[in-house]
């Protein structure tokens, strides 16, 4: 069986979606003998213990790398987190040493498909991933401000094939702890705006099939993809499917392999969909995009 990697962030807040993610991943690529590189902060003794049993059942191995989380400070968070997890990502590259091929996926994710065929593109790069077309549509001057170029590829960080053979492609770790240090007013999009600042000029567009934003599609269009073009990860970004207010598309997709993990340590998250809240979050992004000028 072939050995893969697959890279994960996450704390204590997260655990349950991880297992679905993993789940989803594992469960879909049986062919795949997995690897789960986790970059956390917060997680005690007892939650790696459970994760490594979770991850064993699933026929992978589980490695653990605790991040200062002082090193972000001062930096804009998620509005769901309390650390600075997303940023963990930028520290891939220096924390993992084995050169190779990794899949970073957020625990936000479904992974519906086969994702062997990304374990041996041709060429080498060191990041590959999917641009985000609605932010290069609607935030140009943004994406050239962190780009530094216009009409660049702007990608989506929530799934990204990292090659860390590519040596020569990968900033100095110093310079990207530079970056985040001096420009904390310009980052809009957390991580991804550091690591589009740094790799979006080589960054090697994939299929939007290997990151399908909900929230970017109608349902119809997830229902017409055939073939090559038919989602393979589906990712919940924005708008998450275990919230009570939740009015994306996927809804029954996520509840399935939810499903498939109940009785798991954390895996209690799912919240009973409520008309009023969902509502009440179409105000809230209504309210907030006016505040913003998006709209």
């Amino acid at each position: 069986m072939r050995q893969a990697n697959a890279v994960f962030v996450f704390n204590r807040g997260y655990i349950g979606q991880f297992k679905v993610t993993f789940f989803s991943l594992t469960e879909n690529n049986p062919k795949l003998s997995w690897i789960a590189h986790i970059l956390y902060h917060g997680l005690t003794g007892e939650d790696k213990k459970d994760i490594a049993r979770f991850i064993a059942g699933r026929g992978a191995q589980a490695r653990f790398y605790e991040i200062d989380d002082s090193i972000f400070d001062g930096l804009p968070k998620m509005t769901y987190d309390t650390a600075h997890t997303a940023y963990y990502k930028v520290l891939v590259p220096y924390l993992l040493q084995e050169k190779g091929v990794y899949l970073f996926f957020d625990c936000d994710m479904i992974v519906k498909g086969d994702v062997s065929a990304l374990l041996d593109l041709p060429e080498t790069a060191f990041l590959s991933a999917v641009r985000d077309g609605m932010i290069e549509k609607n935030h140009k001057d943004h994406v050239e401000r962190v780009t530094g170029s216009r009409g660049g590829v702007y990608f989506n960080s929530g799934f990204m094939r990292l090659d860390l053979s590519a040596t020569g492609q990968i900033a100095p770790q110093e310079e990207v702890m530079a970056y985040l240090a001096g420009n904390a007013r310009l980052i809009r999009w957390h991580d991804q705006d550091v690591l589009n600042h740094f790799y979006a000029a080589g960054c090697r567009v994939l299929p939007e099939k290997y990151n399908y934003l909900t929230t970017y599609r109608s349902l119809s269009d997830l229902f017409l993809r055939r073939g090559s073009r038919k989602a393979v990860v589906v990712h919940y970004a924005n708008w998450k499917p275990w919230k009570n207010n939740y009015i994306g598309k996927c809804y029954g997709l996520y509840r399935k392999y939810y499903r498939k993990c109940l009785g798991e340590k954390g895996v209690d998250f799912l919240q009973r969909r409520s008309l009023p809240a969902q509502i009440g979050l179409i105000v809230k992004y209504v309210m907030r995009a006016f505040r913003k000028g998006d709209l």
